[in-house]
């Protein structure tokens, strides 16, 4: 039996319409979006994005809800001001092989995770440093930055004599930002989980983090007596390095090594002052001027190229002077 389509008439094999006037149906599910006021992320698919274009990412977003492809998004209403609590349903202009179809999404204006605990007084761990200085502060807030990015934020800061305390949002990432300052320059921590309090719904115990991070006690350029050597501190990293003023090598150790020998026996681990002289002979033996009682003075590792009336710097043994 011959059918044909109802509303233009032509010969059809199934179906109720042909192919020209078969109704254009949108198969897409409904999108709902919320918007940080802050920092203006967008949370879409179990997470927040951050973009610089947001009409763009909610365009994408509405698209990839579509199931036909090759379809054109546009957004009718401008987006909301950003202001928490705000909630409306908006429409977007889908079309798909000339046909416009007006389909509504939804927009929410609230606070994203990160946003939600800036400036407020929660912490969920404390960072503890000692024994900063303006150089190691470049260093540790280029760090503290990288973390604020990642969500982790210092909501309060407790100074002391010799150090400061960071209250900060998240726990789990506060070993790793130690472990990266020390590998900067130098130092060790300790960690130190102290239970806070139990989720009265849950029953879980509910734990705060501290760690303490120790940066080392001296600078590059400092002179020490190390384990009966005389060494002068080049830099920093997971290890320390120096190098030995009398024979020239560079040793490395690391600073908790220092700490535990300087512990044991501090006359083995000594800072040694420091003095600016000058070469006062060549030969038969390198000799500089005594910085307090203007006498001769032996050097004992004697430097290549070394010129008379050279500023130097030098420690002072009992066997003479040592050129840094």
């Amino acid at each position: 039996m011959a059918r044909f389509c109802p509303k233009c008439g032509k010969s059809i094999d199934n179906g109720t319409f042909c192919n020209d006037c078969k109704p254009r149906i949108l198969d897409y599910k409904l999108s709902s979006f919320k918007i940080c006021c802050v920092c203006s992320k967008l949370f879409t698919h179990g997470s927040w994005k951050d973009t610089k274009d947001l009409q763009a990412l909610i365009i994408k977003e509405i698209k990839s809800k579509i199931k036909q492809k090759d379809v054109e998004v546009k957004l009718v209403e401008d987006l909301p001001e950003l202001k928490p609590g705000i909630q409306e349903t908006l429409t977007a202009e889908v079309t798909k092989e000339g046909v416009v179809h007006e389909i509504p999404y939804k927009i929410e204006i609230t606070y994203c995770n990160i946003c939600a605990k800036k400036g407020t007084q929660y912490f969920e761990g404390i960072l503890q440093i000692r024994g900063s200085n303006k150089e190691r502060d470049k260093v540790i807030n280029m760090e503290l930055d990288r973390e604020a990015k990642n969500g982790n934020v210092a909501n309060k800061t407790v100074n002391y004599p010799n150090g400061i305390d960071l209250y900060m949002t998240h726990r789990r990432s506060l070993p790793k930002l130690a472990q990266r300052i020390v590998e900067s320059i130098g130092g060790l921590y300790t960690l130190n989980a102290k239970l806070f309090s139990v989720n009265h719904m849950t029953g879980k115990e509910i734990y705060r983090l501290n760690v303490l991070l120790e940066l080392p006690e001296f600078d590059a350029g400092d002179v020490f007596l190390f384990k009966g050597k005389y060494v002068v501190i080049v830099s920093f990293g997971k290890k320390i390095t120096a190098r030995n003023l009398l024979t020239n090598k560079k040793i490395m150790f690391p600073y908790v090594e220092f700490k535990k020998i300087k512990e044991k026996d501090s006359e083995s681990v000594k800072k040694l002052d420091t003095y600016k002289t000058t070469i006062i002979r060549l030969h038969p033996n390198q000799e500089v001027l005594h910085p307090e009682n203007y006498q001769p003075v032996k050097v004992l590792n004697q430097i290549d190229d070394a010129k008379e009336d050279q500023k130097v710097k030098i420690i002072l043994v009992d066997k003479g002077a040592i050129i840094v």
